[in-house]
Protein backbone atom coordinates (compact mmCIF):
# COMPACT_ATOMS: atom_id res chain seq x y z
CA UNK A 1 0.00 0.00 0.00
CA UNK A 2 1.27 3.67 -0.40
CA UNK A 3 1.76 5.38 2.98
CA UNK A 4 -0.83 4.96 5.84
CA UNK A 5 -3.28 2.94 3.17
CA UNK A 6 -5.67 0.44 3.60
CA UNK A 7 -6.83 -2.11 0.96
CA UNK A 8 -10.04 -0.12 0.64
CA UNK A 9 -8.31 3.35 0.57
CA UNK A 10 -6.05 2.15 -2.54
CA UNK A 11 -5.91 5.03 -5.25
CA UNK A 12 -6.23 4.44 -8.49
CA UNK A 13 -3.82 5.41 -11.27
CA UNK A 14 -4.55 5.30 -14.93
CA UNK A 15 -1.64 4.85 -16.82
CA UNK A 16 -1.53 6.44 -20.72
CA UNK A 17 1.25 5.96 -22.73
CA UNK A 18 1.58 4.37 -26.17
CA UNK A 19 4.77 2.59 -25.50
CA UNK A 20 3.88 -0.85 -23.66
CA UNK A 21 7.63 -0.87 -21.96
CA UNK A 22 6.36 2.05 -20.61
CA UNK A 23 3.27 1.31 -18.77
CA UNK A 24 4.81 -2.01 -17.63
CA UNK A 25 7.66 -0.32 -16.10
CA UNK A 26 5.25 2.17 -14.18
CA UNK A 27 2.99 -0.68 -13.23
CA UNK A 28 5.05 -2.57 -11.68
CA UNK A 29 6.84 0.78 -10.01
CA UNK A 30 3.52 1.88 -8.65
CA UNK A 31 2.30 -1.33 -8.00
CA UNK A 32 4.52 -2.35 -5.20
CA UNK A 33 2.76 0.47 -3.30
CA UNK A 34 -0.41 -1.10 -3.64
CA UNK A 35 -1.47 1.41 -5.87
CA UNK A 36 -4.74 -0.35 -8.35
CA UNK A 37 -3.43 -0.13 -11.96
CA UNK A 38 -5.64 1.19 -15.00
CA UNK A 39 -3.73 0.65 -18.44
CA UNK A 40 -4.50 2.96 -21.71
CA UNK A 41 -2.29 2.86 -24.85
CA UNK A 42 -4.37 5.46 -26.86
CA UNK A 43 -6.09 8.98 -25.84
CA UNK A 44 -9.56 6.69 -26.67
CA UNK A 45 -8.95 4.30 -24.45
CA UNK A 46 -7.79 6.14 -21.80
CA UNK A 47 -11.12 8.64 -21.93
CA UNK A 48 -13.01 4.74 -21.89
CA UNK A 49 -10.91 3.89 -18.97
CA UNK A 50 -11.45 7.28 -16.83
CA UNK A 51 -15.79 6.70 -17.61
CA UNK A 52 -15.30 2.97 -16.50
CA UNK A 53 -13.11 3.04 -13.55
CA UNK A 54 -12.73 7.16 -12.21
CA UNK A 55 -9.38 6.67 -11.39
CA UNK A 56 -7.94 9.39 -8.15
CA UNK A 57 -5.01 9.98 -10.98
CA UNK A 58 -3.91 9.76 -14.48
CA UNK A 59 0.14 9.52 -15.56
CA UNK A 60 -0.82 11.01 -19.14
CA UNK A 61 2.23 11.03 -21.79
CA UNK A 62 2.20 13.95 -24.21
CA UNK A 63 3.11 11.76 -27.20
CA UNK A 64 0.81 9.58 -28.93
CA UNK A 65 -1.21 8.71 -32.29
CA UNK A 66 -4.23 10.50 -33.19
CA UNK A 67 -5.03 12.53 -29.68
CA UNK A 68 -1.73 13.80 -27.53
CA UNK A 69 -2.23 14.03 -24.17
CA UNK A 70 -2.73 17.56 -24.19
CA UNK A 71 -5.96 16.86 -25.89
CA UNK A 72 -6.65 13.75 -23.87
CA UNK A 73 -6.01 16.66 -21.11
CA UNK A 74 -8.57 18.84 -22.43
CA UNK A 75 -11.52 16.11 -23.09
CA UNK A 76 -11.58 14.67 -19.78
CA UNK A 77 -11.01 18.34 -17.90
CA UNK A 78 -14.41 19.88 -20.10
CA UNK A 79 -16.28 16.79 -18.00
CA UNK A 80 -17.22 17.91 -14.07
CA UNK A 81 -17.41 14.26 -13.22
CA UNK A 82 -13.79 14.46 -13.45
CA UNK A 83 -12.99 17.81 -11.88
CA UNK A 84 -11.22 15.70 -8.62
CA UNK A 85 -8.98 13.71 -11.01
CA UNK A 86 -5.30 14.85 -10.55
CA UNK A 87 -3.33 14.43 -14.23
CA UNK A 88 0.25 14.41 -14.81
CA UNK A 89 1.53 14.75 -17.77
CA UNK A 90 4.65 12.85 -18.82
CA UNK A 91 6.95 13.89 -21.90
CA UNK A 92 10.72 12.82 -22.22
CA UNK A 93 10.96 16.04 -24.30
CA UNK A 94 13.33 18.22 -23.37
CA UNK A 95 13.18 21.53 -25.39
CA UNK A 96 12.04 24.80 -23.94
CA UNK A 97 9.45 25.19 -26.45
CA UNK A 98 7.81 22.14 -25.44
Amino acid sequence: MGPGMSDEEASTILIVDDNPQNVKILERQLGRFGYRILKAYDGEAALSAVSEGRPDVVLLDVMMPRLNGFEVCERLKRDERNSRIQIIILSAKGELED
